[in-house]
């Protein structure tokens, strides 16, 4: 019996997730200087079946050369456009303590085209509208985020 809390993941799901997962492999062999992949190498680093890696990738339109591979730039400029990666997601923070102003310093998020649009707080000692980022009280929030379409 399932009960209300528990998620099913469909298959749809689990195939983005793996999405996902390609993503990290390929970002790692870029960093390692390779500029192609094979549907294999893919597999094993996730642990699932080459078949499955090329089902996944048949499934958003994306083609690969039985010798030659992929190629790891196109597949994350691909990936990235399936997963939306391509746009700017607009995010604001709720918190201006050590963990809310690590993530607003974070430069990793601009890599990943996440824009901080406000940090919110309820200590009035944090307030400061006129950073670039502005600190703003935590009751302004959900106005904030219709008025920005955040």
């Amino acid at each position: 019996m399932t009960s209300k809390s528990e998620i099913k993941l469909t298959e749809s799901d689990n195939s983005v997730m793996r999405l996902l997962k390609y993503k990290i492999t390929l970002k790692r062999l870029k960093s390692l200087g390779l500029a192609r992949v094979f549907s294999d190498n893919l597999a094993d680093s996730i642990s699932i079946s080459s078949s499955l890696v090329r089902k996944d990738f048949s499934l958003y339109g994306i083609s690969g050369s039985k010798r030659g591979g992929y190629s790891i730039d196109e597949l994350i400029e691909n990936l990235d456009s399936i997963l939306g990666k391509d746009k700017i997601l607009k995010v604001v923070i709720a918190g201006a303590g050590k963990l809310g102003t690590a993530l607003l310093h974070y430069k990793g998020l601009e890599e990943e085209h996440i824009k901080i649009y406000a940090v919110f707080d309820n200590n009035p000692d944090k307030f400061n509208k006129d950073a670039p980022v502005p600190v703003l009280p935590i009751e302004q929030l959900i106005g904030y985020v219709q008025k920005n379409m955040i």
